[in-house]
């Protein structure tokens, strides 16, 4: 666990990079706390939960492989999202700044543990409610909802034990869109990680990039 913890503290910045912590203030309007349908949390990250382990399976990847894993995580997530999640998993994330670079290099000492490695798993996807109502008709005037689909370590290495990751996304009105956040987790979304991929890996439904 010592281990573990000193990582963690080497990836505190790239941890600020990446939201790893939502700091919300405490609603000040009544909260209703619901369970998500999880197939369908599970729908809504299982591409980008792809993407990043067909990235962590690469030794290296072209420039212009790069920026299609970046365009298509953007659109997925948001805009720069796609960026974040490929500096973490360069050897140097300065490399992809070298225009004279055609080829990047993946690293391999640290992962984001995602649903297609042994001992990932989603476990819950949880919504929150908050509503303020007009004092004349008890309508809700403001809508804000939060949803937040989270993964466990369930595996038996000591090194991973109490990990976890949430993919935060909110919501602006009744039946809109979910737009995604931020990452809650613990202090990195990477970690020292020497994790097996599942089969499903291979028979998912997505193009390499």
């Amino acid at each position: 666990m010592v281990k573990f913890r000193k990582y963690l503290l080497a990836g505190a910045a790239l941890c600020l990079l990446l939201c790893c912590g939502c700091d919300q203030e405490e609603p000040s309007v009544p909260t209703e706390v619901l369970d998500f349908d999880l197939d369908t949390a599970a729908a809504m990250v299982d591409e980008v939960e792809w993407l990043c382990t067909w990235l962590q399976t690469q030794d290296t990847v072209s420039r212009g492989t790069a920026e299609a894993f970046v365009d298509r995580v953007n659109q997925l997530l948001r805009p720069s999202e796609g960026d974040n999640l490929l500096a973490i998993s360069l050897t140097d994330a300065a490399d992809r700044d070298d225009p004279a670079l055609e080829t990047l290099t993946i690293r391999h000492d640290m992962i984001q543990p995602t649903v297609y490695y042994e001992g990932i798993s989603l476990v819950s996807a949880t919504e929150e409610r908050r509503c303020e109502t007009a004092e004349e008709t008890g309508a809700c005037r403001e809508h804000i909802a939060s949803l937040r689909i989270r993964k466990e370590y369930a595996g038996d290495d000591p090194e991973l034990q109490g990990w976890y990751l949430e993919y935060v996304f909110t919501q602006y009105a009744h039946d809109g869109d979910w737009s995604f956040t931020c990452y809650n987790s613990t202090e990195s979304i990477n970690v020292p990680a020497q994790l097996s991929l599942r089969p499903a890996f291979a028979e998912a439904p997505y193009t390499s990039p």
